[in-house]
């Protein structure tokens, strides 16, 4: 898979939210998202 282009930005809870391009192995293209936070 091909990824890249990341961009991150911090929520007003904390959290950050991580944005980037993605290709998936049969050439589907979109933008995915990751929420990182804190383990408690």
């Amino acid at each position: 898979p091909d990824c890249g282009y990341p961009w991150a930005v911090e929520l007003e809870d904390g959290r950050v939210l991580v944005v980037y391009y993605y290709v998936y192995q049969d050439g589907v293209r979109g933008i995915e998202g990751t929420v990182i936070e804190e383990a408690e």
